[in-house]
């Protein structure tokens, strides 16, 4: 028995069946032609040499059908072969204009070379399936899922998101096969979000920035390195895993000689960084994790001497901190600088008044000082004059002292929040109305008026926890990142275990909706995590899982 679907939303008004047998008078099929259209939809995917040469006799044994020529062009492309390929589509749609899964398929070919208006002439103007084929009353499931298969293809790549996702849940009512969908819903987001992230820079190039990109090469590059006490080199050999006797072990040892120590440490690391980043492969994390290391015992020794040593950490290069700290730099370093700040919030203001800075190590530093008014209300009016002293610098600082940042700012703004530090209002009013912060975190200066005044502070109180409870819970986020990233070898390796060595599967040419990421760059869509730790892979998925074609 025939299904009839009751479609919603632009769908609503066709009718929409899953009978198999609804295109046979229009092509002359017949029970013959059913069966050895099967066999070479299995051939097409295949890929195989043999299975074209089938496919090409049934496309001259069937001259009528143009089913057959259809799956002779998805041979060529499950080959790679896509000069072939797109010549087979286009010679299908000249044989049968009307032929609606050939429509389709050049449509997609057409969205991909970025040929945007041939495209949206297959389709329609409207990207109805009822305007486009007029004379038709009823409509095969498949059919209607592959027009808009091809149509959310098109709005994603003209950036018309919103339709897309319209026409995404309105499938979900109709569709039993939701993995494709997912895949698709997954490439709106991802598109939604690059799209927020491009306006997001657009209004950021106007403001403050302040960058340190580069690390330059120390003078001191073939420096030894000589410690007090060899059971530090442990650092240089894990990864955040330190077990508690190793830790209490430590902490033991002489404070002076042991704060010493560490310093060499953290000196080492700018000596000898364009080594290590020269063997970064080599290396691996495990054995760049000393600086991080570093920063924690110094955290748990507090102390200004311990603190410079941090800071001098943080006065390196972006790219001095995304080898040895990556992810955990806006993760977790606030924490040992929370423990260093108490009775030095003043060397944390010349700190944050210093040019040329990574702008998260500035952030970081207001997190830190925004956890201990949290965690000490008793220090709450210092932290409160020290945010005062740096929004009325910032206030009177022009964008080319390079002593600021708008994402920076905006995030101490967050912070401030966090406090219901209202006196601020003012000296924040006007860096908002010099263009020196973003809306991209707070809000508009109305949205922040409106947040002084619900007064909901605290919303962001981290754990403050003891070394050991810190290593644990590190070393269990690694572990579980471990087994994340060997799932995905796991689901790499099945993908490539497919049993057609001969014949990889590829898809046409598809343009890139937004511009290409950088595996190390920070992920569009705004976690604040390397690409690769966030959404690669992601979107990847949109290219895959199109339903079949006839």
């Amino acid at each position: 028995m025939n299904t009839i679907y009751s479609p919603t939303g632009h769908l609503a008004q066709l009718k929409i069946t899953d009978n198999i047998h609804l295109q046979d008078a229009r092509f002359g099929l017949d029970a013959a032609q059913r069966t050895e259209i099967e066999k070479c939809h299995a051939m097409a995917l295949a890929g195989l040499a043999s299975g074209g040469k089938y496919i090409r006799k049934q496309v001259e044994r069937y001259p009528g059908n143009p089913i057959f020529l259809n799956y002779l062009g998805t041979w060529h492309q499950t080959r790679g072969e896509q000069d072939q390929a797109i010549a087979m589509m286009e010679r299908s749609h000249e044989r049968f204009p009307e032929y609606l899964f050939g429509v389709t398929s050049l449509a997609t070919i057409r969205t991909a070379q970025n040929r945007m208006e041939e495209a949206l002439q297959l389709l329609g103007p409207g990207l109805r399936i009822e305007e486009r084929f007029p004379d038709r009353e009823e409509f095969h499931i498949m059919e209607v899922e592959t027009f808009e298969n091809a149509c959310i293809r098109y709005l994603i790549l003209t950036e018309d998101l919103d339709r897309a996702q319209e026409r995404v849940s309105t499938l979900r009512s109709i569709c039993d096969d939701q993995e494709w969908l997912d895949d698709l819903e997954m490439g709106i987001t991802l598109g939604l979000v690059a799209k927020g992230h491009a306006e997001e820079q657009a209004e950021l190039e106007g403001m403050p920035r302040m960058e340190f990109k580069v690390q330059p090469v120390s003078p001191h590059a073939d420096r030894e390195l000589v410690l007090h006490h060899d059971q530090l080199r442990v650092l240089f050999n894990r990864s955040m895993d330190l077990r508690a006797e190793e830790l209490e072990g430590i902490l033991a040892l002489p404070r002076e000689t042991l704060v010493e120590d560490l310093h060499a440490i953290v000196q080492h690391s700018i000596d000898r960084f364009h080594y290590y980043l020269e063997h970064e492969e080599d290396y691996w994390y495990d054995r760049l994790s000393f600086v991080h290391h570093a920063l924690q015992l110094l955290g748990e020794l507090r102390g200004a001497d311990c603190l410079e040593t941090a800071l001098l950490a943080l006065s390196q290069s972006r790219e001095y901190l995304d080898l040895y700290l990556g992810d955990w730099l806006t993760e977790d370093v606030w924490e040992p600088l929370t423990k260093m700040a108490e009775g030095n919030l003043s060397r944390l203001d010349t700190f944050m008044r210093a040019s040329q800075l990574h702008g998260f190590s500035k952030v970081v530093v207001s997190e830190a000082v925004n956890q201990l008014g949290q965690h000490r209300p008793d220090l709450l009016p210092e932290v409160e004059r020290w945010y005062a002293g740096l929004l009325d610098f910032y206030n009177s600082a022009s964008p080319l002292d390079e002593v600021m940042d708008a994402t920076q700012l905006g995030l101490m703004v967050a912070d401030i929040l966090d406090l219901g530090l209202g006196s601020l209002m003012p000296v924040v009013e006007s860096l908002y109305a010099r263009g020196y912060v973003p809306s991209n975190i707070c809000g508009t200066i109305e949205r922040v008026r409106e947040q002084f005044a619900e007064r909901t502070t605290g919303r962001h109180k981290q754990d403050m926890l003891g070394i050991v409870e810190r290593y644990a819970e590190m070393a269990s986020m690694e572990e579980r990142s471990a087994a994340m990233d060997a799932e995905e070898w796991e689901d790499e390796d099945e993908w490539e275990d497919d049993g057609l060595d001969d014949a990889p599967l590829v898809t046409l040419p598809i343009k890139r909706a937004t511009p290409k990421v950088g595996r190390n760059d920070p992920c569009p869509c705004g976690s604040g995590k390397k690409y690769k730790k966030c959404c690669e892979g992601k979107e990847a998925a949109t290219t895959a899982g199109l339903p079949p074609m006839w």
